[in-house]
């Protein structure tokens, strides 16, 4: 597990108020989320890692509830969504990653800069 701490520490993850202040606070629905627009699905992301509604479930689990993964992190197994796309405007783009064990179950749920435009 060190290559991957160490991969983890590199990377840039907001914080959960940081989350809220930028896209607010609506209940997250698996339903709503699998067919939601982007920036709707930012409007869950705060309430879905605040109440730790998917942890525990498996990869194979949250692709069912989710559908296709949108983001890309470290390795296909690892699910994502976009939350926000910002490449069109030379922006960062942020995903929620669900972070998984050997076993492929998420323990954790974080907002990722998924791209880097502006630079560091």
């Amino acid at each position: 597990m060190g290559a991957a701490q160490n991969y983890l520490r590199q990377e840039k993850f907001m914080a959960l108020q940081e989350i809220k202040k930028r896209w607010g606070d609506a209940p997250f629905s698996p339903n709503a989320f699998k067919t939601a627009a982007v920036n709707v699905r930012a409007k869950m992301a705060h309430d879905l890692i605040r109440r730790k509604a998917l942890v525990g479930k498996s990869a194979s689990e949250i692709k069912a509830l989710l559908g296709p993964t949108s983001g890309y992190f470290w390795s296909e197994r690892v699910p994502t969504y976009f939350i926000e796309e910002g490449w069109s405007q030379k922006k960062d783009s942020w995903q929620l990653v669900f972070l998984i064990d050997a076993n492929e179950r998420v323990t954790e749920v974080r907002v990722h800069r998924n791209c880097c435009e502006k630079g560091d």
